[in-house]
Protein backbone atom coordinates (compact mmCIF):
# COMPACT_ATOMS: atom_id res chain seq x y z
CA UNK A 1 0.00 0.00 0.00
CA UNK A 2 1.38 3.33 -0.70
CA UNK A 3 0.97 6.14 1.63
CA UNK A 4 -0.26 9.44 0.57
CA UNK A 5 2.49 11.93 -0.04
CA UNK A 6 2.97 15.56 0.67
CA UNK A 7 3.03 17.73 -2.53
CA UNK A 8 6.35 18.73 -1.38
CA UNK A 9 8.00 15.47 -0.56
CA UNK A 10 11.55 14.89 -1.05
CA UNK A 11 13.52 11.71 -1.36
CA UNK A 12 17.66 12.12 -1.33
CA UNK A 13 20.33 9.16 -1.62
CA UNK A 14 23.57 9.94 -0.45
CA UNK A 15 23.11 13.61 -0.45
CA UNK A 16 21.19 13.62 -4.41
CA UNK A 17 17.90 14.38 -4.76
CA UNK A 18 16.21 11.43 -6.80
CA UNK A 19 12.92 10.61 -7.95
CA UNK A 20 10.68 7.89 -4.85
CA UNK A 21 11.38 5.39 -8.75
CA UNK A 22 14.75 5.86 -8.57
CA UNK A 23 18.05 5.13 -6.69
CA UNK A 24 18.67 1.30 -3.98
CA UNK A 25 14.84 0.81 -4.12
CA UNK A 26 15.29 -0.24 -7.80
CA UNK A 27 16.82 -3.61 -6.92
CA UNK A 28 16.68 -4.22 -3.07
CA UNK A 29 16.37 -6.81 -1.78
CA UNK A 30 14.37 -7.96 1.40
CA UNK A 31 15.80 -6.30 4.62
CA UNK A 32 18.37 -8.18 6.46
CA UNK A 33 18.50 -6.09 9.38
CA UNK A 34 17.27 -3.10 10.91
CA UNK A 35 16.82 -1.12 13.62
CA UNK A 36 14.92 1.90 14.14
CA UNK A 37 13.97 4.97 16.27
CA UNK A 38 10.56 6.30 16.75
CA UNK A 39 9.72 9.79 17.60
CA UNK A 40 6.01 10.51 17.92
CA UNK A 41 6.73 14.26 18.88
CA UNK A 42 8.29 14.94 15.90
CA UNK A 43 6.32 12.59 13.63
CA UNK A 44 9.41 11.34 11.98
CA UNK A 45 11.58 7.50 12.25
CA UNK A 46 14.94 6.93 11.65
CA UNK A 47 16.31 3.88 10.59
CA UNK A 48 19.54 2.07 10.27
CA UNK A 49 19.35 -1.29 7.96
CA UNK A 50 21.04 -3.78 6.02
CA UNK A 51 19.73 -4.74 2.13
CA UNK A 52 20.78 -6.55 -0.60
CA UNK A 53 21.32 -5.28 -3.73
CA UNK A 54 22.38 -7.62 -6.41
CA UNK A 55 24.97 -9.90 -4.78
CA UNK A 56 26.43 -7.25 -2.18
CA UNK A 57 24.78 -6.16 1.56
CA UNK A 58 24.57 -2.44 1.81
CA UNK A 59 24.39 -0.38 4.90
CA UNK A 60 21.15 1.88 4.74
CA UNK A 61 20.35 4.89 6.85
CA UNK A 62 16.61 5.91 6.30
CA UNK A 63 14.78 9.06 7.77
CA UNK A 64 10.88 9.74 7.37
CA UNK A 65 9.65 12.53 8.24
CA UNK A 66 5.81 12.73 8.45
CA UNK A 67 2.91 15.66 8.56
CA UNK A 68 0.33 15.47 10.55
CA UNK A 69 -3.40 15.40 8.46
CA UNK A 70 -6.79 14.94 9.86
CA UNK A 71 -8.15 11.44 9.64
CA UNK A 72 -10.51 11.28 7.02
CA UNK A 73 -13.97 10.38 8.17
CA UNK A 74 -13.61 7.01 7.51
CA UNK A 75 -11.54 5.33 5.42
CA UNK A 76 -11.15 4.57 1.26
CA UNK A 77 -9.92 1.34 -0.74
CA UNK A 78 -12.46 -0.62 1.43
CA UNK A 79 -12.36 -4.45 0.61
CA UNK A 80 -15.44 -6.10 -0.20
CA UNK A 81 -14.46 -8.68 3.10
CA UNK A 82 -13.98 -5.44 5.31
CA UNK A 83 -15.12 -5.84 8.63
CA UNK A 84 -15.22 -3.04 11.18
CA UNK A 85 -15.56 -2.88 14.67
CA UNK A 86 -16.16 -0.12 17.23
CA UNK A 87 -16.55 -0.61 20.96
CA UNK A 88 -17.19 -4.18 20.27
CA UNK A 89 -20.10 -3.05 17.93
CA UNK A 90 -20.17 -4.15 14.13
CA UNK A 91 -20.46 -1.15 11.35
CA UNK A 92 -20.32 -1.54 7.68
CA UNK A 93 -16.53 -0.67 6.65
CA UNK A 94 -17.87 2.10 4.47
CA UNK A 95 -20.29 3.91 7.42
CA UNK A 96 -18.88 7.42 6.85
CA UNK A 97 -15.94 7.04 4.32
CA UNK A 98 -14.78 9.61 2.10
CA UNK A 99 -11.68 9.57 0.31
CA UNK A 100 -12.10 13.29 -0.62
CA UNK A 101 -8.70 15.54 -0.30
CA UNK A 102 -8.23 18.13 2.26
CA UNK A 103 -9.43 18.57 5.78
CA UNK A 104 -13.08 17.31 7.11
CA UNK A 105 -15.25 19.16 8.72
CA UNK A 106 -18.93 18.96 10.55
CA UNK A 107 -19.77 17.35 13.76
CA UNK A 108 -17.57 14.38 13.77
CA UNK A 109 -13.90 16.29 12.75
CA UNK A 110 -11.13 14.26 15.02
CA UNK A 111 -7.97 16.44 16.24
CA UNK A 112 -4.86 13.99 15.08
CA UNK A 113 -1.92 13.12 17.17
CA UNK A 114 -0.24 10.15 15.86
CA UNK A 115 -0.51 7.98 13.01
CA UNK A 116 1.92 5.12 12.70
CA UNK A 117 2.49 2.03 9.74
CA UNK A 118 4.14 -1.03 10.11
CA UNK A 119 3.98 -1.91 6.29
CA UNK A 120 5.52 -5.48 7.17
CA UNK A 121 2.64 -6.16 9.24
CA UNK A 122 0.40 -4.53 7.11
CA UNK A 123 -1.17 -2.45 9.69
CA UNK A 124 -1.65 1.54 10.59
CA UNK A 125 -2.92 3.33 13.73
CA UNK A 126 -4.15 6.67 14.61
CA UNK A 127 -5.10 8.14 18.19
CA UNK A 128 -7.07 11.14 17.83
CA UNK A 129 -9.35 13.41 19.53
CA UNK A 130 -13.01 13.00 18.29
CA UNK A 131 -15.72 15.60 18.86
CA UNK A 132 -13.28 16.82 21.26
CA UNK A 133 -15.10 14.59 23.92
CA UNK A 134 -13.75 10.92 23.49
CA UNK A 135 -10.08 9.67 22.84
CA UNK A 136 -10.13 7.66 19.69
CA UNK A 137 -7.19 4.14 18.83
CA UNK A 138 -8.35 3.23 15.82
CA UNK A 139 -6.30 0.40 13.99
CA UNK A 140 -6.39 -0.85 10.23
CA UNK A 141 -5.45 -4.04 8.71
CA UNK A 142 -4.48 -3.13 4.68
CA UNK A 143 -3.19 -5.48 2.32
CA UNK A 144 -2.81 -5.58 -1.65
CA UNK A 145 -3.83 -1.28 -1.65
CA UNK A 146 -7.30 -2.27 0.10
CA UNK A 147 -8.48 -1.72 3.60
CA UNK A 148 -9.34 -4.84 5.12
CA UNK A 149 -10.43 -4.07 8.81
CA UNK A 150 -10.60 -1.99 11.12
CA UNK A 151 -11.07 -1.70 14.49
CA UNK A 152 -11.80 1.78 16.91
CA UNK A 153 -11.62 2.14 20.49
CA UNK A 154 -13.51 5.25 21.74
CA UNK A 155 -13.33 6.02 25.67
CA UNK A 156 -14.66 9.70 27.47
CA UNK A 157 -12.03 11.88 27.47
CA UNK A 158 -12.10 15.57 28.20
CA UNK A 159 -7.91 15.56 27.18
CA UNK A 160 -5.57 13.33 25.23
CA UNK A 161 -3.05 13.80 27.66
CA UNK A 162 -1.18 14.83 24.87
CA UNK A 163 -2.23 18.36 24.64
Amino acid sequence: MRLPLAAAVKFTENGKQLQLDEGLWTNAGAVKFKQSLFDTQQCGTVTQAVVPAGSTDVPLALRLALEFRMFPMGGCNLSSDCKRMENGFTLACSVGATCADGDPSGSAVMKPRIILADVEAGLAAGFTMFQGRYSDVHMIKYSGGKVHGVHTILGKADSSGWD
